[in-house]
């Protein structure tokens, strides 16, 4: 573009155009990454559409706003330009159903989301403004508990999308919905038509305690038929393959949370002990390769003052190549760029070879 890149006031600058317009500036060592570059811009082309608050009455404010209209992604980064960052460009760049705002102070991320560490993680959260039309009190908000990736905001917003709770009259073994395909356990609290309006009332309590942990179902027992005794009041389906429907006695909402929340520990030691045992066979892997190389080099030392017989092994030149592959029905080349250790060693293995084939 004339005009641009030419005066010594442009160096460290990038400029982002849209067609001949200039949309904005940005400061080279702000681009220090793809995921960066790729942040930065989707920044600035969803200006207007990803706001950037700095207080909790900021974002109380543009709760406020949104209320009985559209829901607001919000989430904060560690810093504009990160994986996070991008991922949440990214994911405002096609979701258009929903509002996004972002943030990189810590005392915002506090203020909503006590307990945090120190030096907190990236944290997302989808906030209930559309369901909640109160103005003097903030949207109920969700957070979203796997790591900040496009995949799993993908994952998470698909799973606000769906209904609190369904009503269902089929049978549980055959019922698959998104929550099953996405790995989460689905809970059923079985109905009557005598309490229908008060289990109504108990899946939507235990609905919103698990958002975005399970999937929450009123299950009639009519389509249960006789199998299932009539004290039993909760039923659990896990995504595990082969694994049937479990029906419970619990006595209240708390117990529904807990069997959920337990089960997710006990996954997240397993994921904890896997991780573990597979850091400990890369461990043993690395000290097998530097014993490997110890032993080729204690080899190489031992042997260094005993000269290799090369006489069956022709040494080939830029001129003499072609002629020698040309003359041999069955040539071996060795192409080797050093006289290092492991070369050598390859090199007396050659030498050996090339005198058992004479």
């Amino acid at each position: 573009m004339p005009g641009y890149c030419i005066e010594e006031s442009s160096v460290g600058k990038a400029y982002l155009f849209r067609g001949r317009i200039l949309l904005r500036e940005l400061p080279t060592d702000a681009l220090f990454s793809v995921d960066a570059i790729v942040a930065n811009v989707l920044f600035a082309l969803l200006f207007n559409e990803v706001k950037y608050v700095m207080t909790l009455v900021d974002l109380q404010n543009l709760e406020d706003s949104l209320k009985g209209q559209r829901d607001l992604v919000f989430a904060y980064v560690q810093a504009v330009g990160t994986a996070e960052h991008r991922a949440l460009m990214e994911t405002a760049f096609v979701y258009g159903a929903f509002k996004f705002a972002l943030t990189t102070e810590v005392t915002l991320l506090r203020s909503i989301s006590p307990g945090e560490p120190d030096v907190p993680s990236s944290r997302l959260f989808f906030c209930h403004c559309k369901v909640d039309p109160d103005p003097g009190q903030p949207c109920r908000r969700t957070p979203m508990e796997p790591m900040m990736t496009t995949l799993n905001i993908y994952k998470f917003l698909k799973l606000m999308g769906q209904p609190l709770v369904m009503e269902v009259a089929e049978d549980p073994e055959k019922f698959s919905p998104l929550h099953l395909q996405l790995g989460l356990p689905l809970i059923f609290v079985l109905s009557r038509e005598e309490t229908l309006e008060a289990d109504k009332r108990t899946a939507e309590s235990v609905a919103w305690r698990l958002l975005g942990k399970a999937g929450v179902f009123l299950l009639s027992r009519t389509s249960l038929g006789g199998d299932v005794p009539p004290q039993n009041n909760v039923a659990i389906k896990t995504p595990e393959e082969g694994v049937s429907v479990k029906y419970l006695v619990l006595k209240d909402m708390d117990e529904i949370v807990a069997l959920v929340e337990m089960r997710k520990e006990s996954e997240l030691i397993q994921e904890e002990e896997e991780e573990d045992y597979e850091e400990q066979e890369e461990e043993e892997e690395d000290n097998e390769q530097e014993i490997q190389d110890d032993q080729v080099v204690e080899s190489v030392i031992r042997d260094q003052k005993r000269e290799l017989f090369l006489g069956r092994i022709q040494t080939l030149t830029g001129e003499s190549f072609g002629l020698t592959l040309a003359d041999a029905s069955y040539t071996l080349v060795l192409f080797y760029a050093s006289w290092e250790a492991v070369s050598l060693v390859v090199m007396q293995t050659y030498a050996e070879v090339a005198a058992s084939l004479k």
